[in-house]
C-alpha cells in the first residue's frame, strides 16, 4: 500500500513540474495514460498521432553552410497558447491535438469544451484528468478575450467553421503591445491520419545553434566555392 502511494505522488511530482521534463519523459508519460484508452479506435488514433509529433520535434536538422559552420535547428515551447474550439470538434481530433501542446510542453488556456467531453467520454478522460487539470486552464470566452488584451499570449488558435475568427482579429488587432499570430482550423473533417504531419512545429519556437568547424580542425574545403 506504502508503494501505492508512493506512485501516486511521483505522477503528481511529473505533472506539477511538467514543462522542466525532457520530451522524451513527456512523452512517455502521456503514451502511458492514452495506452489505458479502451476505446481500440481512439487509442490508436491518438497514440500514432502523439508519435509522429515525437519524432518529428526530436529529430533536430542539421545544415552546414559554404562558409565552413554548422547549423543546428532545436525547437522549443511556444509559451501560452490560447485554444478556443467550437462543439462540432471530433473527439479523435480534440484529443490528439491536445496531446501535441502537452508533449511540447505549451500552457494551454482553453474554453469549456473539456467539460462537454468529460459527460460523454467519462470513462477514458478519467485517465487525463489529473493531468488535464493541472496543465489546462478553463476558461469563458469573456474571460479568454480579455487575456487576448491584457495577458502575455503566444498563440491563438481557433478550430472550427462556426467560430468568428473576425471576432477575435479584431480584438487583437486593439492591443498595443507584440503581435499575436492566429492560426485557424477549419477543414475539421479531414481525417486525423492525414492531418499535417509538420504541425508541432507549428507550435514551437526555432532555436539554432551554430559551431564554426574550420576552427576545430573541420572541414577546410567547405570554404572553397
Amino acid at each position: 500500500m506504502r508503494n501505492h502511494f508512493k506512485n501516486i505522488e511521483k505522477e503528481q511530482e511529473v505533472h506539477m513540474n511538467w514543462e522542466n521534463l525532457s520530451l522524451q519523459k513527456r512523452y512517455d508519460v502521456l503514451l502511458s495514460m492514452i495506452n489505458g484508452v479502451k476505446n481500440i479506435k481512439l487509442k490508436n488514433m491518438i497514440s500514432n498521432s502523439l508519435t509522429n509529433d515525437y519524432d518529428k520535434l526530436k529529430e533536430h536538422s542539421k545544415q552546414s553552410s559554404i562558409t565552413g559552420e554548422l547549423n543546428e535547428y532545436y525547437y522549443e515551447r511556444k509559451g501560452t497558447i490560447i485554444l478556443y474550439f467550437s462543439e462540432e470538434i471530433e473527439f479523435g481530433f480534440f484529443l490528439s491535438f491536445i496531446f501535441c501542446q502537452l508533449l511540447i510542453s505549451n500552457k494551454i488556456i482553453m474554453n469549456n469544451i473539456l467539460e462537454e467531453y468529460y459527460l460523454l467520454y467519462e470513462k477514458d478522460l478519467d485517465l487525463f484528468r489529473n493531468l488535464f487539470e493541472q496543465q489546462i486552464k478553463i476558461e469563458s470566452l469573456t474571460q479568454i478575450q480579455e487575456k487576448l488584451e491584457k495577458d502575455k499570449v503566444n498563440l491563438l488558435v481557433l478550430f472550427g467553421n462556426k467560430i468568428n475568427g473576425s471576432q477575435f482579429s479584431k480584438i487583437v488587432s486593439r492591443r498595443n503591445d507584440y503581435i499575436i499570430k492566429i492560426i485557424h482550423e477549419s477543414n475539421l473533417q479531414t481525417p486525423l491520419c492525414i492531418i499535417d504531419q509538420d504541425r508541432a512545429f507549428s507550435y514551437c519556437n526555432e532555436r539554432v545553434k551554430t559551431t564554426n568547424l574550420t576552427a576545430i580542425g573541420g572541414n577546410t574545403d567547405l570554404l572553397e566555392i
